[in-house]
């Protein structure tokens, strides 16, 4: 007898799997699909005992049950839940399925408490096992709806569990191979057999991970997913969370991109993730204006309001407010000049700084005009040596030799040793205009890297240059205003992980199990990169468009009113003797 309605439309779903095998089965059916329609009251009666019956000795007994034929190789369809395990042995004879034998059995309280991976891996196991008298010696093919455990085939060094795990059928001869979850319909019925009504409450419970979620709406969209999944396909449940597909259309063309599921967050949770991604040191303190903060949070997580939070997060960032200046629209028309691939370089020097206790009192800053990707290092002197070195250094002998090297006129970069370095290698040395820093692509970056800098050294002005790999990180995975991509992904083909994020730290459980598949989508990418790179130049064009138009506007005119608050201008005045410098303090 079915508990409730749940178990019989689980039930009903089985069947209907081999309907085609027999004539009538709407009118033997129709007893139990009575009981699933609106407004019919469940009550398990004996017309429906007996329709339950007959289905299954039909679905046990042939055409659908046939006898083995060791001449057509074997296939395994398995399936675990949080409660049990299923599993179906069949050959496809003449084109359709022929099923010898159905399996299953209950989880126990140790297994119930393995990550989903390792849960689908143990029915493969068990499975084959199971079913080993049929298939040992012959080829045969697990089906699994788990696509990490493909890779597990292939482990070349087994280790842990699941390594303990791949020996126990290494003497097996088989394949893994990936369905959808919708065409594993019958060994996920016999694996969810063992449900409890208790089981749906624990599916709620288990969303969630380190705290109780206190969110109602995020509790009441969790629930709707669980209880109906099919009607909400751009949700889902992962390891007791709650996650949105919401897809890159320039990198998720084919629906494919695993980037695409984010990570649904609860109210409570929500200003811990926006100072995660914007008061970090990897985050930087970047603007929310279009593409900074805001997608740097948007590459993992969601949730209603998302943009509105995050702007009215950014805007009232008080460190934000005292190092950043709002920079205002001069007078005079825009020259056009477009970079029309990867490492066209120019460079610039910020500094003098505060003597560091590294020894550093400058920045050197190389960018690659196309994908905006930069390096910083911090230096002791500007000077010609220290340039060619560096030059050679992080991009030469990295990224190869580009055809121009754009500069300013300042000694550190114009001169004999530099020139000849340059004429050496076969790069032209382009030189900007004097007194006109703005022509000088890496001066916006310097305004960036700065910001950063201020708005972590607080009082400790000897200690600016303690996290410029993290401020350079922070850059180049950011994504850019003009190309719509972060210079990182231009250039490899994806975002690599900041050290830590709340995300990372929720899913470390099946990390390993997601590795091989993010090893496929990033290949995928790189074989597309040549169409993102043609895109963002796309982008590029039209964001010199804009920045065209807005450039050669009028000034803006910031009008006041009374009883508003505001900040005033700070006007400090750099110490060599007291280790302040005016540059790095609040504005």
């Amino acid at each position: 007898m079915h508990k409730n309605l749940k178990q019989l439309r689980r039930f009903l779903g089985m069947a209907s799997w081999y309907r085609k095998f027999f004539e009538d089965f709407a009118t033997l059916y129709e007893p139990l699909t009575a009981l699933t329609r609106k407004n019919v009251k469940y009550e398990w009666k004996d017309e429906h005992w007996a329709a339950f019956e007959q289905v299954k000795a039909l679905i046990a007994t042939a055409p659908v049950f046939a006898r083995p034929d060791c001449s057509d190789p074997f296939i395994v369809e398995c399936d675990a839940s949080d409660t049990g395990l299923g599993s179906i042995l069949l050959q496809r004879i003449d084109g359709e399925d022929r099923v010898f034998c159905f399996a299953s059995r209950v989880l126990s309280a140790t297994e119930r408490r393995l990550s989903i991976t390792e849960r689908e891996y143990l029915s493969v196991i068990w499975s084959i096992e199971k079913f080993r008298p049929y298939i040992e010696g012959y080829h045969f093919t697990v089906v699994t709806d788990h696509h990490s455990l493909v890779w597990l085939q292939n482990l070349k060094h087994p280790n842990g569990k699941l390594g303990r795990w791949s020996l126990r059928v290494q003497s097996y001869d088989f394949d893994i191979v990936h369905h959808k979850v919708k065409d594993n319909v019958v060994p996920d019925a016999l694996s969810r057999m063992y449900e409890t009504d208790g089981d749906e409450t624990a599916a709620i419970a288990s969303l969630s991970v380190d705290e109780s979620i206190k969110d109602p709406w995020y509790s009441k969209k969790a629930k709707q997913v669980v209880e109906d999944p099919t009607v909400y396909p751009f949700w889902k449940i992962t390891g007791g969370r709650l996650y949105h597909y919401r897809p890159d259309p320039t990198v998720d063309e084919d629906g494919q991109d695993k980037d695409a599921w984010k990570l649904v967050v609860p109210c409570e949770q929500r200003e811990r993730i926006l100072a995660e991604c914007h008061e970090e040191p990897v985050s930087g303190h970047l603007r929310f204006r279009r593409f900074k903060t805001h997608q740097r949070a948007a590459l993992k997580y969601y949730w209603t309001n998302f943009y509105k939070d995050t702007a009215h997060f950014v805007r009232n960032c008080q460190i934000c407010q005292q190092v950043k200046v709002e920079q205002l629209v001069p007078a005079g028309l825009m020259g056009k000049h477009m970079v029309t691939r990867p490492w066209e370089i120019a460079g610039d020097t910020m500094g003098p700084f505060p003597r560091s206790t590294q020894g550093h009192e400058h920045v050197l800053i190389f960018i690659d005009l196309f994908t905006r990707w930069i390096e910083c290092i911090p230096i002791r002197k500007a000077n010609a040596k220290t340039i060619k070195r560096e030059l050679n250094l992080l991009i030469f002998l990295r990224f190869g030799i580009p055809d121009r090297f754009l500069s300013d006129n300042g000694t550190p970069f114009k001169n004999k040793l530099v020139d000849s370095f340059l004429e050496a290698h076969g790069v032209y040395h382009g030189i900007c205009a004097p007194y006109s820093p703005k022509s000088n692509p890496p001066e916006r970056v310097n305004c960036t890297i700065k910001t950063m800098i201020a708005a972590f050294i607080e009082t400790k002005h000897t200690t600016w240059d303690e996290h410029i790999p993290e401020f350079t990180f922070a850059y180049n995975t950011a994504i850019h205003e003009a190309t719509r991509s972060s210079p990182a992904f231009l250039n490899y083909g994806k975002n690599p992980e900041p050290p830590r994020t709340t995300r990372r730290e929720i899913e470390q459980a099946v990390r390993q199990s997601l590795e091989e598949a993010a090893r496929d989508d990033w290949q995928a990418r790189m074989e597309r990169l040549d169409d993102f790179r043609a895109h963002a130049l796309e982008n590029s064009r039209a964001a010199q468009e804009r920045q065209e138009k807005y450039y050669n506007a009028t000034h803006h005119v910031m009008e006041y009113k009374v009883g508003e608050k505001v900040w005033a201008r700070n006007r400090i005045i750099s110490s060599a003797a007291q280790a302040i410098a005016a540059k790095l303090s609040p504005k």
